[in-house]
């Protein structure tokens, strides 16, 4: 008979990416612990009036100001024409974070002042991925000692060191920048196999469910191969291809769709020491990204950083269309006391440099006496650039019933923001 050997299969994998939350389960309900009268009742579809927002900009904003009338979805835009005035339209929604002043102010001044697009990263250092690259040569996994192989890990998390927090487009401290940083550093968890959520696999499940496949097929061992380099992934969100839509109609628009997903690309390290950009692919790492996109709007409710995320480009991407068509202009109005009258109400603190994230796992099959092992470095970030062209808006003559059934609503007397129906 036959003697039966074991394979042994080390996969690792480390992140370029955030400092550890403190809640990095993210079953947190809100990020930021606030509360307005605005924020209570069932879920609804609110106006919210941008010419009584000034007012209490130059007045001192009320709380329920401080979080847009509570609407943590945005739907539209609607022009007032009769009272010069600009309307948003959206869902409040008890579970989801609100969208806040301090976001829409600072998405104003990037979209009609900076022209910079919002976006954060995690910058390794070049030499560390070369010192990395050496270890990796020069030592050999232990496989068979769960010990040493956890000690090992950690040496890998050490080599690559801390890195470099970049945000642009607004300010370090921001909440948008805040959410951008957790939602990318929840994402390199999952990517690694430390946080688990419901059909995404990490990108080292993936590969031990190829090498498993690989072994009951029964395939030569000389498929699998000992990787003496690392393997450098860049993840980042991004909105999806021929995304945002918009329907538009005679002072109204309406955001159709904005699907947020993420992206891939390979790196390598040059004999510089200097990260560039490769046409190659990681079919790992394309699985994952693909994997994760799929299903990332209906996860996103299980973790708090995806679903504001995902609404703050939704924001960003109204805010691009009211300029797009000149809506403050077409309402006398301006964007610039938003912009230049108004603070941030709430200061985060991120740190200026975030450790590595690093983890392993092994499988052991009967088919042979090979060992397979590769590492895998992921990082990346968050890209809201986002262009708009006239193809992004199509014209729905029906889209003005709908203005008009929500301009019946608006009250008597003028308030900050009102209910338009029960959803």
């Amino acid at each position: 008979m036959k003697k039966l050997l074991v394979v042994s299969i080390v996969l690792l994998a480390l992140s370029i990416s955030s400092v550890a939350h403190e809640d990095s389960s993210c079953s947190s309900k809100f990020i930021k612990n606030f509360t307005a009268s605005c924020m209570a009742g069932p879920a609804q579809r609110r106006c919210l009036s941008l010419s009584m927002l000034t007012g209490e900009i130059l007045t001192g904003p009320s709380k329920d100001a401080m979080v847009l009338g509570g609407i943590s979805i945005l739907e539209g835009i609607m022009i007032n024409e009769e009272k010069d005035d600009v309307l948003l339209v959206g869902q409040y929604r008890p579970e989801y974070e609100p969208m806040y002043l301090d976001d829409f102010r600072l998405m104003l001044k990037n979209v009609y002042v900076d022209q910079e697009y919002i976006h954060c990263s995690l910058d390794p250092n070049s030499k560390n991925i070369a010192r990395m690259n050496v270890f990796l040569a020069q030592n050999r996994i232990p496989v068979d000692d769960s010990g040493k192989l956890g000690r090992y890990v950690r040496e890998m998390q050490s080599i690559l060191g801390p890195q470099c927090v970049r945000i642009g487009g607004v300010p370090d401290n921001s909440r948008i920048a805040n959410t951008m940083i957790y939602a990318d550093y929840h994402m390199k968890q999952i990517s690694q196999s430390l946080v688990q959520l419901e059909n995404i696999r990490s990108t080292i499940d993936i590969q031990l469910d190829r090498i498993e496949a690989d072994c009951r097929a029964g395939l030569p061992l000389n498929k699998f191969i000992r990787q003496n380099t690392a393997c450098m992934s860049r993840f980042w969100f991004h909105v999806l291809e021929d995304s945002p839509t918009f329907s538009i109609s005679d002072g109204i628009v309406w955001l159709d769709e904005c699907k947020v997903g993420i992206m891939t690309e390979q790196q390598k390290l040059t004999a510089d020491d200097e990260l560039v950009d490769i046409k190659s692919k990681n079919l790992n790492a394309e699985i994952f990204a693909q994997e994760f996109s799929a299903r990332l709007d209906s996860v996103a409710d299980q973790v708090v950083y995806y679903r504001d995320l995902i609404n703050l480009y939704r924001l960003y991407a109204s805010v691009l269309a009211m300029k797009h068509n000149d809506y403050f202009h077409q309402a006398n109005m301006s964007p610039n006391t938003i912009i230049g009258r108004c603070w941030q109400n709430f200061i985060f603190e991120i740190p200026d440099s975030l450790d590595a994230l690093a983890n392993a796992k092994t499988l052991k099959y009967q088919s042979g006496n090979a060992i397979y092992w590769f590492c895998s470095i992921a990082c990346g970030g968050v890209s809201m650039e986002i262009e708009l062209s006239e193809d992004a808006f199509v014209y729905s003559p029906a889209l003005v019933h709908r203005k008009n059934a929500y301009m019946r609503r608006i009250p008597e007397v003028r308030k900050l923001w009102w209910p338009i129906e029960n959803l």
